[in-house]
């Protein structure tokens, strides 16, 4: 990949390629090569696993002071992290749900994104926006027409306001 130039905190300007990102522990460029990465999906994994207040993955790579741009740069780059994305995402789609029905979560929070973690939530909110559609296009006016009661022993001239005032 061709070389481009990055602005960092410090000011400075570098080259840098996408096999580089910048250590906020050590303030410098590093490099990131393939089989770091590897590790970096098995450490995502586990860390979904373990840690049970893990709700998204943008906590396991801020907590590394790694930016949002550097990690999905990162996940484009290896199938491997790839795949731990999409393992970890399902991982705290089950935490989240089970929070939310058993209580732990506020379920008005975290039910309308859950179609982003779980693809039936998602089949489902589809399908839901498609009946909504369907009602709006069949939607018309309906006339509802009353007839005038006869006039009966039964049921009694309807007094009306000037009637009243006599």
């Amino acid at each position: 990949m061709a070389a481009r130039k990055k602005e960092i905190p410090n000011g400075n300007s570098i080259a840098r390629n996408d096999n580089e990102y910048y250590c906020w522990f050590e303030l410098k460029m590093k490099p990131m090569p393939d089989s770091h990465l590897a590790k970096i999906a098995t450490e995502l994994v586990d860390w979904a696993e373990k840690n049970d207040k893990a709700l998204s993955i943008s906590q396991f790579y801020t907590k590394r002071r790694w930016a949002a741009s550097t990690w999905h740069r990162w996940v484009d780059r290896s199938e491997t992290l790839q795949e731990a994305v999409k393992v970890a995402t399902a991982i705290f789609a089950d935490r989240r749900e089970i929070g939310a029905i058993t209580g732990k979560y506020n379920a008005v929070t975290i039910m309308p994104y859950m179609s982003m973690f779980k693809k039936e939530y998602k089949d489902h909110a589809e399908w839901r926006a498609s009946l909504n559609k369907d009602q709006t296009n069949q939607l018309q006016n309906i006339k509802v027409v009353i007839e005038r009661f006869p006039e009966t022993n039964v049921v009694p001239t309807k007094i009306t306001d000037k009637e009243n005032e006599t």
